[in-house]
């Protein structure tokens, strides 16, 4: 024995995906606020509590740009407002 394992299938988590309704396409823009609202639930899925009440605050947009920032298409950062070199900290007021 190496110490080495095969991975078991118990260790992969189950994770359902939501199904879009029969018909339905992103690119109609009468769809719009249906799929805004799914990416939001799947925005709340996939990141954990302090990021989510923070995407809440900000109306799940950008308060740079304005893009949603449920889509996915980039990856988040945290800014702090007042920086920390400045003495800000990372306490979730300061985010």
């Amino acid at each position: 024995v190496t110490g080495s394992q095969l991975k078991r299938m118990t260790w992969t988590p189950i994770v359902r995906h939501t199904v879009i309704v029969y018909n339905y396409t992103p690119f109609n823009k009468d769809l719009k606020e249906y799929f805004e609202k799914r990416d939001v639930k799947d925005f709340d899925r996939n990141n954990v509590a302090y990021r989510q009440k923070l995407a809440k605050r900000q109306k799940y947009s950008c308060p740079m740009c304005g893009h949603s920032i449920s889509d996915f298409s980039e990856e988040l950062e945290t800014h702090h407002k007042t920086p920390r070199v400045q003495g800000g900290g990372d306490e979730y007021t300061n985010l």
